[in-house]
């Protein structure tokens, strides 16, 4: 390129550039500015509530069998269980049939009592043993005056002994009779009591399976029982876990009962986010809840990590690299701040903020330190 070429084309630049800086310079731009003002910011995360039942179970038959019993007795009827029957803890909801057990455990219990009544009667050989003990004491009396010869004496000694250990014998056998048939009994009670199938808490029957008289194998799952109880379930955004984590205060709204706010806390994190949904889930307990919510219910659940109060406030949209634009004197000047408590549409400004400045709130990224602008109100 020839030399003349070359200073043509700088001074070309150089007046372009001189034209460029001298607009920015005299020109002005209009710029949406909103004072620094005090007041309370929260620093919280939310999620999404379902109420959920606080266990589920399901009732599985324990062996094959014919399903008997299958409800309850109702006004002198009996009647089969329905989805949405409630169940108090250890009442029985299904049973099946035990075939002879009941009256094998009936002829135990009968042949108890009879042992029982005989162990409380004592000894038949008892009205024998006092006679021998009676003949013995006159026995004694009379060998002193040497009416009764020793040998006698020592004979009636002899039977009552051996009539003691008879007696000694007799009742240990009857008392391992005893032992013997109540072991039996506990056994086919428990047996019995397998047939049966209990709910391990007061709930609701969910999507019974079989109906009284239905022929089930084991592991057959025959209804589902939902405690009345109720768990609050939580789905957070990975975005939120430090909020969440360090929450202070967890408040529940329901969209059903939106005129009062419930206190809860953390029960339990699952610590593997959904890998569909990428979120993760968070359990709480309640102080209380609204009467008669109902499972599969919904609201928003606010995890409160920090308030600040009477503090001075931006919005979010004028911070950029923890830098603002102040506006002074028609100018901009850009200034470091530092940020305490963070919101979701404010932070809270520890530092280089005084109350009543005015600062950019929208588009700051297109602003520069010392531009010239015209200022006006922040609108919604």
């Amino acid at each position: 390129m020839k030399p003349k070429t070359i200073i043509k084309l700088a001074i070309t630049i150089a007046l372009l550039a001189g034209a460029y800086f001298g607009v920015r310079e005299f020109a002005t731009t209009t710029v949406s500015v909103t004072p620094i003002r005090r007041g309370t910011i929260t620093q919280s995360a939310t999620g999404n509530v379902t109420v959920i039942p606080s266990a589920e179970v399901k009732i599985v038959a324990p062996e094959k069998g014919n399903l008997i019993d299958f409800g309850r007795v109702v006004e002198g009827e009996f009647a089969s269980f329905q989805e949405g029957d409630t169940v108090k803890k250890g009442e029985v909801v299904a049973r099946l049939d035990p075939g002879r057990i009941p009256f094998d455990l009936r002829q135990l219990k009968a042949d108890l009592d009879r042992l029982t009544e005989r162990r409380n009667r004592g000894s038949t050989h008892q009205a024998t043993l006092n006679s021998l003990l009676r003949n013995l004491e006159s026995a004694r009396k009379l060998r002193e005056s040497k009416h009764v010869p020793e040998i006698q004496v020592r004979d009636l000694e002899t039977r009552i002994e051996s009539l003691k250990s008879t007696m000694d014998n007799e009742l240990l056998d009857l008392k391992h009779s005893i032992l013997r048939t109540e072991i039996q009994i506990a056994q086919l009670e428990d047996q019995l009591d397998r047939y049966s199938m209990r709910s391990p808490f007061d709930g609701v029957i969910m999507a019974p399976s079989f109906v009284n008289g239905d022929l089930v194998f084991a592991g057959n799952g025959i209804t589902k029982v939902t405690s009345t109880e109720k768990t609050i379930k939580v789905e957070i955004n990975q975005d939120d876990l430090d909020t969440v984590r360090s929450s202070k205060r967890v408040v529940v709204s329901f969209f059903s009962f939106p005129d009062k706010n419930y206190e809860g806390k953390i029960s339990y994190f699952i610590p593997v986010g959904n890998s569909t949904t990428q979120r993760f889930t968070v359990f709480l307990k309640m102080k209380d809840l609204p009467p008669g919510i109902l499972s599969g219910q919904t609201g928003e659940a606010s995890f409160i990590a920090d308030e600040r109060h009477n503090t001075l406030i931006a919005p979010v949209s004028a911070v950029t690299d923890n830098a603002v634009f102040v506006f002074k004197d028609g100018r901009l000047e850009k200034r470091k701040i530092k940020i305490g408590c963070r919101s979701f549409l404010h932070v809270e400004v520890t530092q280089g903020l005084r109350e009543g400045e005015l600062v950019v709130a929208r588009n700051v990224e297109q602003q520069r330190d010392g531009d010239r602008v015209t200022a006006a109100p922040l609108k919604n």
